[in-house]
């Protein structure tokens, strides 16, 4: 099956719908995917031609400000919809917390939980707006009878995911144990606030004890394919990737760089832990179609 993205990306570019050309790291993860964008600020449904969706792999949708978002989402509800309601449609991502859109995850699938809890969480999705589209996307769940066709809302923001890391630890809790404890030991210091007040010989113990368990855990590729599937070390180094990331920008942001030059580098380390989580779920997901809400100039 053809994967199928389609991105909402906050950035300010002129009306296209030429071949998509973003900046590096959106642009290297979707390379294998035909794609074209359009301007938020052109949100009328009505001048996207029929049938685009199914010609394009990725439509991305520009949005500069706030007032785009809303009318967008309003004056192009049916075409959201739509999009979700497609066969082999999987994954909605959307620039917050993970653990906070596993809120919504689980509103969309069940029906518990309440949606606007996280969307409190976001200055720029906390509007009628997006709760209604939420709302669609349950009902679209709720008439789909088979749990593994069910749509998932996930995040890509910046932060730890308790899920995904949890997983990674067990897995690798079976192949370099004392390793993978240490660093169940010090994950939860990988939050900005957390991390400002360790002193600089903790700092670099979660830096050795990372370069460990990926050394561990990348010397195990046979052992984990033949265990559990190549799919699964295929994760397994993708959240590896997003770790790394991550630390590096964390360890970047709390020495709270001041000039353009450093603020383009948080910005840049910033971004680049958005794309390894996007490419995390791109491998997760593989074969579905994924809407993207994305706030990031990428």
């Amino acid at each position: 099956m053809k994967k199928i993205v389609l991105a909402i990306a906050v950035c300010l570019n002129i009306f296209s719908t030429q071949v998509f050309a973003a900046g590096p790291g959106l642009k290297s993860e979707l390379s294998e995917i035909k794609s074209c964008f359009i301007n938020g600020g052109d949100y009328n449904s009505k001048a996207i031609p029929p049938g685009l969706l199914n010609e394009y792999g990725a439509l991305v949708i520009n949005i500069g400000e706030t007032v785009y978002e809303k009318n967008f989402l309003k004056n192009n509800e049916s075409l959201l919809e739509d999009f979700c309601a497609i066969d082999g449609f999987g994954l909605i991502l959307m620039e917050l917390a993970d653990d906070e859109c596993k809120k919504i995850d689980c509103y969309i699938k069940s029906g518990e939980e309440d949606p606007r809890d996280a969307l409190r969480k976001s200055i720029r999705w906390d509007i009628p707006e997006m709760a209604s589209f939420i709302e669609a996307v349950r009902i679209i769940n709720e008439k789909n009878k088979n749990p593994r066709e069910k749509i998932s809302f996930r995040g890509v923001a910046p932060e730890l995911s308790a899920e995904r890391t949890a997983r990674f630890i067990r897995i690798a809790s079976l192949y370099d144990r004392e390793n993978a404890e240490k660093f169940k030991a010090i994950v939860a210091h990988l939050r900005v606030e957390s991390y400002t007040k360790l002193d600089d010989g903790d700092k670099k113990e979660i830096k050795s004890v990372f370069k460990k368990i990926k050394k561990s855990i990348e010397s195990k590729k046979k052992r984990i394919t033949a265990d559990f599937s190549a799919e699964e070390f295929s994760l397994a180094q993708a959240e590896l990737k997003t770790f790394e990331s991550l630390i590096e920008y964390i360890d970047f942001a709390v020495k709270k760089p001041a000039g353009i030059d450093s603020k383009n580098q948080l910005i840049k380390l910033r971004n680049d832990v958005i794309i390894n989580n996007i490419h995390y779920f791109l491998k997760a997901f593989k074969n579905k179609k994924i809407l993207i809400f994305n706030e990031s100039i990428l």
